[in-house]
C-alpha cells in the first residue's frame, strides 16, 4: 500500500534519453492547496519528484474549478509533449508542480514534435496561455517550498504598476523564447509581447 511519505530514489547517473528533463526548459512552478495527502508510489522522476498525473492529484485538491481546470490542462500538455511536469507535496498541505517546456525542435526525436494536428495546437496554445499566467519563478518554490515565487508574466496593467527594466526584459525575452519553442503556423504582424 502506498504511503504519504516518499522514500523513493531518483535514477542515478546521467539520463541520455532525448526526453530527459535536462533537455527541457525549466520554467517555474504552480502550487495547489490540498485537502489530503497524496499517496506515494515511490517512483520518482530524474529530478527526484513524482511525474505529474492528474488522476493521482485531482481527488486531493481543494474544491476549486480553477485548480481542477489547470490540472487537466497540465495533463493535456504533458500527454501531447508540450511540457513535462513533476510534483512534490510540501507542508502545509500544498502541492508544488514543476513545469518544464519541451522545445519543439528537441534533438533525437526525428521531428515528431514539429508535426501536430491543428486542433491539438489550438488547445495547446490556450492551455499554455492559462498555465503561463499562473507559473511562478523562485528558488524556494522550485526547491519545493510553499512560499510564493515571482510571477512569470505580469498580469498588471503597465499604467497601474511601475516595472523595472529587468522585469520587462525578462518577460519579453521569455515570450520570444516561447514563440520560438512553439511558433504559430501563420504569423501576424502584431507584436508578440502585447
Amino acid at each position: 500500500m502506498p504511503s504519504t511519505t516518499c522514500s523513493g530514489q531518483s535514477p542515478s547517473g546521467p539520463v541520455s534519453s532525448p526526453w530527459s528533463l535536462g533537455n527541457f526548459f525549466p520554467t517555474g512552478t504552480v502550487s495547489f492547496p490540498l485537502t489530503s495527502d497524496i499517496a506515494c508510489d515511490h517512483a520518482l522522476s530524474e529530478d527526484g519528484w513524482h511525474s505529474f498525473r492528474s488522476d493521482a492529484v485531482l481527488s486531493h485538491l481543494q474544491d476549486s474549478p480553477r485548480d481542477d481546470t489547470l490540472c487537466r490542462e497540465i495533463e493535456f500538455l504533458v500527454k501531447h509533449k508540450f511540457i513535462a511536469a513533476t510534483y512534490r507535496q510540501s507542508l502545509p498541505s500544498v502541492l508544488v508542480v514543476r513545469i518544464y517546456i519541451i522545445p519543439y525542435d528537441l534533438p533525437g526525436v526525428q521531428g515528431q514534435l514539429r508535426i501536430r494536428k491543428q486542433p491539438i495546437l489550438n488547445r495547446a496554445r490556450r492551455s499554455l496561455r492559462l498555465l503561463l499566467s499562473v507559473v511562478e519563478q523562485g528558488v524556494q518554490a522550485w526547491d519545493g517550498s510553499a512560499s510564493r515565487g515571482v510571477p512569470l508574466f505580469s498580469t498588471a496593467s503597465v499604467r497601474s504598476v511601475s516595472m523595472d527594466a529587468g522585469t520587462c526584459e525578462r518577460n519579453n525575452s521569455f515570450q520570444l523564447v516561447l514563440f520560438h519553442v512553439y511558433p504559430l503556423r501563420s504569423r501576424s504582424k502584431r507584436c508578440i509581447t502585447r
